[in-house]
This record gives structure tokens, sequence and C-alpha cells, in this order.
């Protein structure tokens, strides 16, 4: 159906055929292409965020038991260099880069709390106090609760200062480095004579605490007290010790730490770029479909209903030459983003 216009001058006009052309195609692109391009400029700011993300350092790599800190390279060679000689002195026989189990370090750990669980029983037993009523009687609650932070404090510090002089001794042992090793030996000794006499003491007085409460016990009740009273104070300083003494040395445990935070940092980077590769997908796919098929349909669907008969081309039709230039510039952005994830420099480290 065509639309007259009547001008001021009362002449009849009768709009030509590219406007309406250029009216339905700038209606269609606004419907039909528009919202595709805003979320294919969303994606590639999401590109751009994964990439900006998986550019950046992970920042400080860190080996608490020294307190040293490694960037992104110093970490990769320090790694490199430990397990270098970790590789070699296996291969050579040497077994005391072994790490020790995961359940003796996590039982090494939780010694402490079961011996003072142990022994906070015995002296609420033996002060006749009441943990969960200290107003009774506050001095005696203080007492209880100092001696058992006390008294596990110091075998946990004395086990462990006792184990870690015990791997180094173990480690310059393995180096050749006698004179060291026997300094280790015998810091170790010292430490280990001072835990001991504290297990010792807090197994005593758990035993004996035990009988008494027992009256005249039997044979077995009291064989049971022992028993338990040794486990609670000496096995668990021996857990203690074993799970600082055994494990590894210090160059295995240097090159598991830094290889977890190593892989840790991958694993956020390697995200990452799959990421950013899943939505340059999306992205180029949406480009592709806009290209060979909608906006080639627009121009079909407005020459069919207008019926123009000039040959006017897509690229000559303002809204879809728009459409067609941000397209060209999201191409050449999503290009050039995919360059860069490609390019991104990864480094990654090996199991030991």
């Amino acid at each position: 159906m065509s639309t007259t216009v009547v001008t001021p001058q009362g002449d009849a006009y009768q709009p030509d055929p590219i406007h309406r052309f250029v009216r339905k195609a700038t209606t269609l692109c606004k419907i039909a292409v528009a919202p595709i391009q805003d979320h294919i400029d969303e994606r590639l700011n999401v590109v751009h965020m994964a990439l900006v993300a998986a550019r950046e350092s992970p920042g400080t790599y860190l080996f608490p038991e020294t307190g040293e800190a490694y960037s992104d390279r110093e970490a990769k060679a320090q790694w490199d260099h430990d397990m270098e000689i970790v590789r070699a002195e296996r291969e050579a026989g040497l077994t005391h880069h072994e790490r020790t189990e995961p359940w003796l370090v996590a039982s090494g750990k939780a010694s402490p709390f079961a011996e003072a669980l142990g022994l906070l029983t015995m002296l609420q037993l033996w002060f006749n106090v009441d943990l969960l009523r200290p107003y009774l009687n506050w001095l005696a609650w203080t007492a209880t609760v100092v001696i058992v932070i006390v008294v596990s404090l110091a075998q946990k510090l004395t086990a462990e200062r006792a184990g870690k002089a015990h791997n180094s001794a173990r480690e310059q042992g393995a180096e050749r480095h006698e004179i060291i090793a026997a300094g280790h030996r015998r810091t170790r000794n010292f430490w280990l004579v001072i835990a001991g006499l504290i297990a010792l003491l807090v197994s005593t007085a758990l035993a004996v605490r035990g009988l008494q409460s027992m009256g005249v016990p039997t044979w077995w009740q009291a064989s049971l007290i022992v028993v338990a009273s040794a486990v609670t104070g000496l096995g668990t300083a021996a857990l203690a010790y074993c799970a600082v003494a055994l494990d590894g040395s210090v160059y295995s445990r240097r090159a598991d730490c830094l290889g977890a935070q190593g892989e840790a940092a991958w694993t956020r980077q390697n995200n990452e770029i799959e990421s950013g590769k899943e939505n340059i997908a999306a992205a180029s796919n949406a480009i592709n479909n806009l290209i060979t098929a909608v906006l080639p349909s627009i121009v079909a669907d407005v020459r069919q209903s207008f019926g123009s008969s000039r040959e006017e081309t897509m690229e000559s039709l303002q809204p879809v030459a728009e459409c067609a230039n941000r397209l060209e510039n999201q191409s050449t952005r999503l290009h050039a983003l995919e360059a860069d994830l490609n390019g991104v420099e990864r480094l990654s480290f090996g199991a030991v």
C-alpha cells in the first residue's frame, strides 16, 4: 500500500522506495541484529577479563617452613633445582627424601589435642572442678586450664623441635656433612629428653589418678589404665615427633609445596584461558550467523516487501552498513583477543 504525502505547496509527493527500504532495514536491524551484537560485545568483554586474569601473576609463592618467597620464575627455577637433587639422590638409593604418609602428619598435628583432652579429664577429677561452671571454684578452674595449656604446648614444641633436628641431621648425614649432622643430633637429643620427660610425667599422672579412682582394680583394669595413660602421654609425643622427623627433606618438602602452588596457579590460568576460548567460539559463531544469514535475510525481506527494483547492495544501505562495520570491528577485536589468549606465557610444575 502506497502512502501519499501532501506538501505545503499542495503537491502530492510519493516517498521514494529507497526511503521505505532504509526505514524497514533500520527497524529490522534494531530488532534482529543489535541485540545479538550487544551479546557479542558482552562475550568479548568476558574474554578480555579472562585474558587479564590469565596474564595475572599468582603473586608470591611461599615456603612457610623457611619463610622464603618466590616470584613465578624464581619458584619454577627453585622447583627444578630441588627436583634435580631429589631425583638424583633417589636414583643413588637414598630414601631420606620420601615424605611420610598423610595420616601420620595429620595424627602428629592432632596429637597435642588428644593429650590435652586426657590431661584435662585427669585434672578435672584431681582438683574436683566443674569446667562448665568455673565460678564455683575460680582458683581450681584456672589452675586446670593453665596446666593443660602449658603442658600441651610444651609437649608439642619440644617434640617438634626434636623432630626437626633429627630431620636435619638425617639430611646433612646423607650429604656427608658429618660435623653439621652431629650438631643436629645433639640438638635432637636435648629436646627429645625434655619431650620424653614431659610425656612420662603426663603418663604417670594419668595412670596414678586412674588407679586411685578405681579403688582396688583388677589386673586387667590396671593394665588398661596404664596402657591408656601411656598412649595418651608417650604415644602422642611419639606421633608428634615422627610426623616431623620422618617427613622427607627440605628439598622434597619445598618441591611439594611450590609444586602444589604452581599446579593451582596453572589450573586457574587454564580455566581462564578455556573460558575465554569458549566465549570466543560463541562470539565467532554469532558473527558468522549475522554475516551469512541475518543481514542478507533483512535485505531480502525489505526488497520483497516493497518490491524495490533498484540494485542497491547491502553496503550501500546505511543501517545495514553500520551493522556490517560494527561486525567488522567486533571480528577484528575477536581475532586479536584470540591471538593474545594463545600467546599467554604458562609456567607449569610437575609432580614430585
